[in-house]
């Protein structure tokens, strides 16, 4: 499970990043760069202060890959599973614009979890809320249009209209064709 956080939720981090500078890593991340690769265990966590990456996961066995979550400016993006349980991620994040990140590492985490106690409080409301856009995902992509899907997708991430078709089909599960045709159709009325 990745936790996402979106910037309506980054006072927090962006508070620990002023008050803990020497414990964050700032990176410049150019398009197409790899920040986490799936299937790998990852001790890091991301906070996106400009540009965007994409969450996905990619299938050898059919050579496939499917965009399952963007980030863009002030996001948090935290692997849960490997970060807390030691598993593997379940996806990779991807540069596709260029983005500047800060990078904690588990340990220096730990070193500010000592300091701020209220931080488990901070990751049970992000647990909560991941949840919640696990479930809406899975329900926006399984009952909804293609159109409907595209829309809700633009209103939830503005930044989107920036990326290609390309990119914003497989985040709503479908070819760039289908969602052209949907498109055209949806002009026609």
């Amino acid at each position: 499970m990745i936790i996402h956080i979106d910037n309506t939720d980054n006072t927090a981090f962006k508070n620990l990043i002023e008050k803990y500078p020497d414990l964050w890593e700032k990176k410049k991340v150019k398009k197409k760069e790899i920040l986490i690769m799936q299937n790998e265990i990852e001790k890091r966590i991301f906070y996106i202060k400009s540009g965007i990456l994409r969450g996905y996961v990619y299938d050898k066995d059919v050579d496939k890959e499917a965009t399952v979550m963007f980030f863009s400016n002030d996001d948090v993006l935290i692997p849960y599973n490997s970060f807390f349980k030691n598993l593997p991620t379940l996806i990779n994040l991807q540069a596709i614009r260029n983005a500047e990140v800060f990078i904690i590492s588990k340990k220096n985490w730990k070193i500010i979890k000592k300091q701020e106690p209220k931080l488990n409080k901070l990751l049970l409301k992000t647990s909560i809320l991941q949840l919640h856009q696990i479930y809406e995902y899975i329900v926006n992509t399984i009952t909804h249009s293609v159109i409907r899907r595209y829309d809700d997708a633009l209103k939830k991430y503005p930044y989107l209209k920036e990326l290609t078709d390309k990119e914003i089909a497989q985040y709503i599960g479908v070819s760039r064709g289908t969602l052209n045709r949907a498109k055209a159709n949806q002009f026609k009325k």
